[in-house]
């Protein structure tokens, strides 16, 4: 996934969109700011500090589980691919929502972690794939 956002990033330098370069680039990278400090903030315990079992994943640091930050960013990499080619983009959010069970039945996170890592996602994609190009361009 990351590797998919470093070639779309590339891809749209290396042909001079640099407009939507730049709102791909603050959109993601300001989300991406907000979701881990919010995570900071609030300090959710991960799923296997609670119920005390050994996560299929193997274990992660402690705390900083909701929402989900992987989950957030496949789904901000699912919009911003989709915002230009729209069937990539679903090809992409169907692989966000592949690695958003995969983090639940893994045992890292819970439902809600990665729900609310999706709907942020989509909230912060909305804002800046959507309605600032449609208010400000």
């Amino acid at each position: 996934m990351y590797a998919l956002y470093i070639a779309y990033s590339n891809y749209l330098a290396f042909s001079r969109q640099w407009y939507e370069f730049w709102v791909v680039m603050l959109t993601a990278g300001l989300g991406f700011a907000a979701v881990t400090l919010w995570r900071h903030l609030v300090n959710v315990p991960r799923r296997f500090e609670v119920w005390e079992d050994e996560p299929l994943l193997g274990r992660h640091r402690e705390g900083h589980s909701f929402p989900s930050r992987h989950v957030f960013s496949a789904a901000i990499i699912a919009l911003a691919v989709g915002w230009l080619y729209p069937w990539l983009g679903v090809a992409v959010g169907v692989l966000a929502l592949v690695l958003a069970a995969v983090r639940v039945i893994g045992g890292v996170h819970y439902l809600r972690d990665v729900l609310v890592g999706i709907a942020f996602a989509l909230l912060v994609g909305g804002i800046g794939f959507w309605l600032v190009p449609h208010l400000f361009f």
